[in-house]
């Protein structure tokens, strides 16, 4: 059972390997536009948190965020503060020239966190790690920040419904029900060995990210035409 768990752990690692860094980035946070997107000095440098997607802001559109879209800004905005000196991992621009990075600050990966904290979905169409499903999972399971609360739309329908032209689902509304309640940060990890129950816990995610990841590959194979 152990070497079969050691094997799927490597496979794991091997798989978000498979997906290379093409640059880096480091600077200084200048602004924070919603939980999954801000501003890097200097060059005011628009990034993209890889392989998360947060709850909509109105983003001074008049458009109606999405509910618990303020507070996930406050959660990226408290744990990594304005002024913080960050690194940047980065696999590609997007359509709309955002670089498209893994952030680190004070030894924590911040789309890990928030997805693990219940702050961000898993943006399953571009995930590269599967410890992201396990983490995103693990939140909606304690029912963790957005989970906390029925009717957690995922941002990719509520741009596609919400923000469209015509009548609205009734899903969507400005209130954001979650700002009353305290936001949870990631705490940065001095270098101490783990407890055998953390271990275990983080296995899981592993494991149960990597399973949804290879189902998720599984289902996208068998669309391929071979000639």
């Amino acid at each position: 059972m152990k070497k079969a768990i050691a094997m799927l752990v490597l496979l794991a690692a091997a798989t978000w390997a498979h997906a290379q860094f093409t640059f880096e980035l480091e600077g200084q946070v200048a602004y924070i536009d919603d939980g999954d997107t801000f501003i890097l000095h200097p060059g005011n440098q628009r990034v993209r948190l890889a392989e998360i997607d947060a709850p909509e802001t109105d983003h001074g559109t008049g458009k109606s965020g999405q509910p618990y879209g303020p507070s996930s800004r406050a959660a990226l905005t408290a744990m990594m503060p304005i002024g913080s000196d960050v690194k940047a991992q980065c696999y590609e621009r997007d359509v709309h020239g955002r670089a498209v990075c893994r952030v680190s600050f004070q030894n924590i990966d911040i789309s890990l966190e928030m997805a693990r904290l219940g702050h961000a979905h898993a943006y399953k169409e571009y995930v590269r790690d599967p410890r992201i499903i396990g983490a995103a999972d693990y939140a909606k399971a304690k029912q963790l920040g957005l989970w906390s609360y029925g009717n957690a739309v995922y941002p990719q329908t509520w741009r596609r419904n919400c923000w469209a032209q015509g009548s609205l689902p009734l899903y969507c509304s400005t209130g954001d029900p979650a700002t009353a309640a305290p936001v949870m940060v990631a705490q940065s990890t001095s270098p101490q060995p783990q407890k055998s129950s953390t271990q275990q816990v983080q296995a899981r995610e592993v494991l149960n990210g990597l399973s949804k990841y290879l189902a998720l590959s599984f289902e996208l194979l068998k669309t391929v035409q071979l000639p």
